[in-house]
């Protein structure tokens, strides 16, 4: 066989072949990899907008505390009791009606099954005019903050204390994806007069 000849020889193309096979799935292992990475990204900051959008509201109730937060304290339940619904926040608030009246209202916001028996949960924001034990009929109880398929909420009340003295009290909600436990979302609430 004759040196000078165009054209390779078999070995040359198995060596050629399998150098494209380790650097094709060196390639879509990294592509796998961003991709995973883009993923994990938006869910983050899927999280974090929508936890952003819960602090909006409830801050907006606390603000409108009837007369302030001595008054009227917010009471912060246990992420953790023993029963299916959990309380996160419980307090009162002026709310303007319907017909541009304002009323002092109890507001709860429970963590609760929604819908009922689908297995699926949401937060629950119930304003009741009633200020007695048990919603009255004129309470009204709406869905604020669904949670997806994974997601987990839950909050604790924290304190930090302050130079000088006194100490501030948060209420810090987490929000975690069963998929990206490593990367929570966090946003905290300052609370004046809360009690545990």
């Amino acid at each position: 066989m004759n040196r000078n000849q165009a054209g390779m020889t078999l070995v040359e193309l198995l060596v050629v072949t399998l150098s494209l096979m380790v650097i094709s799935a060196f390639g879509l292992q990294i592509l796998s990899e961003s991709g995973k990475a883009v993923s994990r990204g938006l869910s983050i900051a899927m999280r974090g907008d929508r936890l952003r959008h819960l602090q909006r509201l409830l801050d907006r109730d606390l603000s409108s505390r009837y007369g302030g937060p001595s008054r009227s304290p917010a009471e912060i339940g246990s992420a953790t009791p023993e029963e299916g619904v959990r309380t996160l926040l419980r307090t009162e608030a002026l709310i303007q009606g319907l017909e541009d009246q304002v009323e002092l209202n109890e507001v709860v916001y429970t963590l609760e099954d929604y819908p009922e028996g689908s297995g699926r949960s949401a937060l629950v924001r119930t304003t009741d005019p009633d200020p007695s034990p048990g919603k009255s009929a004129r309470a009204d109880s709406r869905p604020v903050f669904h949670l997806g398929a994974g997601e987990k909420l839950t909050w604790e009340r924290a304190t930090e204390g302050r130079a000088g003295g006194g100490s501030l009290t948060f209420l810090k909600l987490t929000l975690e994806d069963r998929r990206f436990k490593a990367w929570l979302s966090e946003r905290s609430i300052l609370l004046e007069g809360a009690t545990p």
